[in-house]
């Protein structure tokens, strides 16, 4: 089998985009050498749907009420797509002043995969129990014709002991 590709990656870029730094398993994730991943921004990474919304997540990464975290795709080099997670943090200089972005990076192909499954399988029950719910003529005409043949006849029914009639 192929080795296991890392499902986590971290990267540490600072404020003013001068020498960023790339954990391996990010590297893997992607396709990538440092090199390669350093020398450009997260837009030439993120699948061409996402890079506005990942702009505009990130643009107000600096306000403390904006969420830290967003889903998005990115692309391999090889030109798959990787679904990822990411949790970022800003670290303030000691004057306030925004110096780094800590992105923690989560591969969560194989949980989206799974999502997807369980609601096709939510979908198939939830029609099948429709269609079970609707009147069908023949499954009604049948449970009519059972009805009628489950019913006792007067030799069958039980008498006041609670047996049936004998010899009938």
């Amino acid at each position: 089998p192929p080795p296991a590709v890392p499902r986590r990656g971290l990267s540490r870029r600072p404020a003013t985009d001068l020498s960023p730094r790339v954990h391996h398993a990010l590297c893997s994730m992607v396709g990538r050498g440092a090199q390669e991943l350093t020398s450009v921004g997260s837009s030439a990474l993120t699948h061409p749907d996402d890079v506005e919304a990942s702009r505009r997540a990130f643009s107000v990464a600096t306000e403390p009420t904006a969420p830290h975290y967003v889903e998005k795709r990115y692309l391999h080099k090889s030109g798959r797509t990787i679904w990822a997670a990411v949790s970022y943090s800003i670290i303030n200089d000691e004057h306030g002043r925004p110096s780094h972005l800590i992105c923690q990076i989560d591969d969560i192909g194989l949980r989206r995969e799974s999502d997807h499954a369980l609601l096709d399988a939510f979908e198939i029950d939830r029609e099948a129990t429709e269609q079970l719910r609707r009147p069908d003529p023949t499954r009604a005409g049948l449970a009519s014709a059972d009805s009628h043949a489950l019913r006792p006849t007067p030799s069958s029914a039980p008498r006041a002991g609670g047996s049936p009639a004998r010899g009938a």
